[in-house]
């Protein structure tokens, strides 16, 4: 049984994720937030990939 696929090779690589990212961190500054909480899979590495390119290291991985 390999990886789940929850974002379609189809939609990847086109920026939606880091729109997603930037509209999160601008709601959080809003609503006064210094922390945003992420779960991520320690076998999933294209999503820690993604999360190190804005600077976001795992507190915890599972």
């Amino acid at each position: 049984m390999g990886k789940p696929n929850l974002c379609g090779q189809e939609i990847r690589r086109h920026d939606i994720g880091s729109l997603l990212h930037e509209e999160v961190v601008k709601i959080a500054k809003r609503l006064g937030r210094n922390e945003i909480l992420l779960d991520i899979f320690e076998v999933n590495d294209a999503s820690k990939g993604f999360y190190n390119s804005f600077g976001i290291d795992p507190v915890y991985t599972i």
